[in-house]
């Protein structure tokens, strides 16, 4: 695991867990706008001071200072900043395959916003101020209090009576951040398995199983799903011809985006268009 993301690894009963900062800091201040995005662990996001627009898939929120936002592996979210001072606490959230695991998805299917409470405000306040502290230690205290903040986080969301786990397998965020990366930027161009097993120093036959094993998908569903997610939302958000949206996320032939596309949706292009955005 990469230290820069000081990241820690946390066992709750018998899940081991493993928790990151989003974006290289566990604290951004006075912006928050980056492109539109997926990652592989679910991420939590608190408003410290300020506001902020956020689109998860479809949905559109305006977080105020004090709220939250939790957003499920593999849903498409781009924030938005809006004017003056901001601040935010962010971390990642990575789980095993699991009870605790799919009673999060099922409490959280998508994104939800959240009344974090002044504990977990406080907590996410202290891991930031120890973050640039020099002390002795400073690493294991940050490691305790975010077991504190898990704990607080699962219990508002009342997680923790599922049967246990039988165990499965986490990976490190520079293997899921590269992962996420690569078929982020590569969706529309020749992406291949080759290219992406020789990214991560993996056999191709490592890749397949790492794959299914995080996103429960082959190579080839995994590009398809991100290409049909982009091309939902440029068809939610922009005006662009429904021609340029195929060339756009990589298809050639448009008899294969509409069957595609169709078989995801179970309608066309234009009525998906039409019925996002009169509401019908």
């Amino acid at each position: 695991m990469e230290q820069e993301r000081i990241a820690f690894e946390i066992l709750l009963g018998k899940e081991r867990i493993l928790i990151g900062n989003v974006g290289g800091e566990h604290m951004k201040k006075f912006v928050w706008n980056e492109a539109r995005h997926c990652n592989a662990d679910w991420e939590l996001h608190l408003i410290l001071k300020g506001s902020s627009k956020i689109d998860v898939e479809d949905q559109h929120y305006v977080l105020e200072k004090g709220q939250a936002i939790l957003i499920a592996p593999g849903r498409y979210h781009k924030p938005e900043a809006l004017p003056g001072e901001f601040e935010r606490f962010s971390i990642a959230i990575s789980l095993p395959k699991g009870a605790l695991s799919q009673a999060l998805s099922d409490k959280v299917p998508v994104g939800t916003v959240l009344d974090p409470g002044e504990e977990l405000m406080r907590l996410a306040s202290e891991i930031y101020r120890e973050n640039a502290s020099l002390m002795p230690f400073s690493q294991e205290y940050k490691e305790a209090l975010t077991t504190q903040f898990l704990v607080v986080l699962f219990r508002l969301l009342h997680l923790g009576d599922e049967k246990k786990s039988t165990g499965g397998k986490t990976y490190p965020y520079n293997v899921t951040s590269l992962i996420d990366d690569y078929f982020e930027h590569h969706f529309a161009d020749q992406a291949g398995e080759e290219d992406l097993a020789a990214l991560l120093h993996l056999s191709r036959r490592q890749l397949v199983r790492i794959l299914q094993e995080i996103y429960g998908m082959n190579f080839r569903q995994k590009l398809i799903r991100t290409r049909m997610d982009y091309a939902a939302w440029l068809l939610r958000t922009t005006d662009k011809k429904v021609s340029e949206i195929i060339g756009t996320v990589g298809y050639s032939s448009e008899a294969a985006f509409f069957q595609v596309f169709r078989k995801y949706f179970s309608m066309s292009p234009q009525k998906y268009r039409s019925k996002k955005r009169n509401g019908k």
